[in-house]
Order: C-alpha cells, then sequence, then structure tokens
C-alpha cells in the first residue's frame, strides 16, 4: 500500500468544505507494522553470554553494561511509545474534526431540503384551494 487516502464525500452540490481527496499520508512501505517491528527487536535483545570463568567483577561490569544497555533501549521504545500515543491523539482529534464538520454539512443540507419541501407543501395547498374554488 502506497499512501492512505483519505475519503471524498459527493454529495448534491459540490460546495462541500470537507474534500481531501488530494491528502496523501505516505505509509510505512515495510510489510511489517512499526509496532510488530519494535516487538521483534525486543524479543531479540542480545544479553551477554555469562562466563563461567570470569572474576567476579569482570561479571558484574558485564551485567552493569547490559543494564545500561537495557535501559538506553527502554528509554527509546517509551519515546517510540509516546510518539505513538501523541500521533494517536491527532488522529483522534482529526477524525472527530472530520464527523462535526460532516455533521454541520449534512444539517445544513437536512434544513435547506425541509424548507424546501415546507414551501412546495405550501404552493400544492394553495394549488389545492384554486382548483377546489374552480371546480365549486
Amino acid at each position: 500500500m502506497d499512501g492512505l487516502i483519505l475519503p471524498r464525500i459527493d454529495g448534491a452540490s459540490n460546495d462541500n468544505s470537507y474534500h481531501s481527496s488530494s491528502a496523501v499520508r505516505k505509509s510505512d512501505a515495510s510489510p511489517k507494522s512499526v509496532l510488530q517491528q519494535r516487538l521483534d527487536n525486543l524479543q531479540t535483545f542480545p544479553f551477554p553470554v555469562i562466563d563461567a570463568e570470569a572474576s567476579v567483577k569482570a561479571r558484574l561490569i558485564t551485567l552493569e553494561a547490559t543494564a545500561a544497555a537495557q535501559d538506553e533501549y527502554n528509554k527509546q521504545e517509551g519515546n517510540a511509545l509516546s510518539s505513538l500515543s501523541r500521533n494517536l491523539d491527532d488522529v483522534d482529534t482529526n477524525i472527530k474534526t472530520l464527523i462535526l464538520n460532516m455533521q454541520s454539512d449534512f444539517d445544513m443540507r437536512i434544513l435547506a431540503m425541509k424548507k424546501e419541501y415546507d414551501h412546495r407543501f405550501d404552493l400544492q395547498g394553495s394549488e389545492n384551494k384554486r382548483l377546489q374554488t374552480h371546480v365549486s
């Protein structure tokens, strides 16, 4: 999938303010999602092999280095999750805005149709009265 194309809302009139067919968002070209890649990286974090012949001091140094690397990795993953959360909030806001715009446009169209039908009903009532007086 090369990109996500937002829907184009067509209706009776072309004065929609929310046409967004030209808005194309590029998606990740890789077959795996970002979350899946992150999970794969988490599962393959390299932990050093404990050398049975090493001294306690060497083991502690290796353990400290591994803990520091894991801490840095956790910070990166935390930043990535925070970024995804902010992106989710942005998407949520954009969807709510789009829905509110659509709802207000639909409300305006329904109100215009109601006025038109009320006017036609009044015209038909007047015509019926005229014909009734003409017949009698």
